[in-house]
């Protein structure tokens, strides 16, 4: 254990009221701490191997949960689902009967669509799904139809 540690530790024990002790010693039945990062004296508390409880610090709380990854079961990433972002500058309206009847043609392949207008700018179309592949195909028929460009490629 770090220095950090056994110093935050030490003092919480040493001020710690005897009826906090009792509350206590009831939580550490049904949690741990897990130190998941060796230069932060904060742990992540674990409630019965399933609730995690993280600081509110943003820094902090990204840090540690980095650090969590290891503790959490992850899908692989050849099952997480990617996004694929085209950007047009036409109107809503018009894009509806093409969507609809892309995702039609999808919706076996379990890709989701779905568009989010900009006021005065242009409409996002957003195409989730697992498969990297058909999801760029359907995103190229996007930029072919509605005069778009792909704007975003990830994981969700």
């Amino acid at each position: 254990m770090n220095k950090p540690k056994k110093q935050f530790l030490g003092c919480v024990a040493k001020h710690t009221p005897p009826e906090d002790k009792k509350v206590q010693d009831k939580t550490e039945q049904v949690s741990h701490d897990l130190f998941v990062r060796d230069n932060l004296w904060v742990p992540v508390v674990r409630l019965s191997g399933k609730l995690c409880v993280l600081p509110g610090v943003p820094s902090i709380f990204e840090q540690l949960l980095q650090g969590l990854t290891p503790y959490l079961p992850l899908p692989p990433s050849s099952s997480r689902q990617k996004r694929v972002i085209v950007f047009t500058k036409m109107l809503e309206s018009n894009l509806a009967p093409f969507l609809t009847s892309l995702q039609e043609k999808v919706k076996s392949k379990k890709i989701k669509i779905g568009s989010y207008p900009e006021m005065g700018v242009g409409v996002n179309i957003s195409l989730i799904g697992t498969d990297e592949e058909i999801l760029l195909e359907a995103a190229e028929q996007v930029v072919k139809e509605l005069e778009g460009k792909i704007v975003s490629k990830g994981d969700v």
